[in-house]
């Protein structure tokens, strides 16, 4: 039978916003006249584009926007990157002849790119001057997540995917008498739902604790299903390995793990200090719309405990 029905949550992704497209625009149009009288000095200058100068550091600030390929060369890195930003700068020229610079449209455009930079600029300034996760939080981390650690095993599924927008209530009900995944195929077949069948093995360490638990009391007739993101598992337990992590390496997952989390909290205090001492005035309709958000926030419900698990969109473990 199929039982269960919990969303995964997403991983907490890497911090560190980039803003590529602040790298395509020109941040001021007075600048050009400012850069036109102050040259750079005698050897940074790598190309001209009519009046415009194309400096070393340019180029350089160019390669921290692009993945550059193991095994290609340096020339060839910095051809290329030489012949796009040649390219933009004819573009620019272009369009400031034909006066673009000076519309409306675009000038918010680059009064928005400039502001994106300078906010992104003081929140890495300001993050820089954070202390890193200590060592006890580290240590502590890894003795209070066995499973993640130490018990650390890697689980080997057989599953049927499909989309988890096609698995209504009225068709759960029907899997609900399925005691294999060939019975889960049958019935998604007689419903003209389409799905694949696969084999996947995951650690136990990337699995929300109450779905490893429910996987491991899952019965032999068990089909568990699995909702993740746009996607639904049907999902049976084939076998079980352990994978311990242990000593350094250990420590070295946690600490990135535990960073992570940190400068996500860092950065959250630092754009919510950023404000403090500001007089922000709201005007017109404007007024009830924030006043508004303002209700809504104080009447939410209060913040997780530290260390505890995000909710996110998880739904209990229920019996189908």
């Amino acid at each position: 039978m199929v039982s269960g029905d919990l969303v995964n949550r997403p991983g907490v992704s890497a911090i560190g916003m980039v803003f590529a497209c602040c790298a395509l625009l020109v941040l001021s149009g007075c600048g050009d006249d400012k850069k036109k009288a102050e040259k750079a000095p005698a050897g940074q200058v790598i190309a001209r584009v009519a009046a415009d100068e194309v400096t070393i550091h340019e180029l350089n600030t160019e390669r921290r926007y692009v993945n550059v390929p193991a095994n290609m060369k340096d020339e060839d890195v910095s051809r290329g990157l030489l012949e796009a930003l040649v390219e933009r700068k004819a573009l620019v020229k272009r369009a400031t002849d034909a006066g673009l610079d000076r519309q409306p449209n675009v000038l918010l455009e680059l009064r928005r790119a400039r502001e994106q930079v300078l906010a992104q600029a003081y929140i890495q300034q300001q993050a820089a001057t954070r202390t890193p996760v200590a060592k006890r939080d580290i240590e502590k981390f890894v003795a209070d997540n066995p499973r993640m650690f130490a018990d650390q095993q890697v689980l080997y599924l057989d599953q049927v995917a499909t989309a988890n927008a096609s698995i209504t209530q009225e068709l759960v009900a029907a899997l609900d008498k399925a005691k294999n995944l060939n019975e889960v195929e049958a019935i998604l077949d007689q419903n003209s739902v389409k799905h694949f069948r696969r084999l996947d093995s995951t650690s136990t360490a990337t699995l929300p604790p109450e779905l490893v638990t429910q996987i491991k009391k899952a019965k032999s007739d068990d089909v568990l299903l699995i909702r993740s993101g746009e996607v639904a598992y049907f999902s049976v337990l084939l076998s079980e390995r352990p994978q311990p992590l242990t000593g350094d390496d250990a420590l070295a997952v946690a600490r990135r793990s535990l960073q992570a989390r940190k400068n996500q909290a860092d950065i959250a205090e630092i754009r919510e200090a950023a404000k403090q001492g500001i007089e922000v005035v709201y005007l017109g309709d404007y007024v009830a719309i924030m006043a508004s958000k303002a209700d809504a926030n104080s009447a939410g419900t209060p913040a997780p405990a530290e260390g505890a698990p995000a909710k996110s969109d998880e739904t209990p473990a229920v019996k189908q």
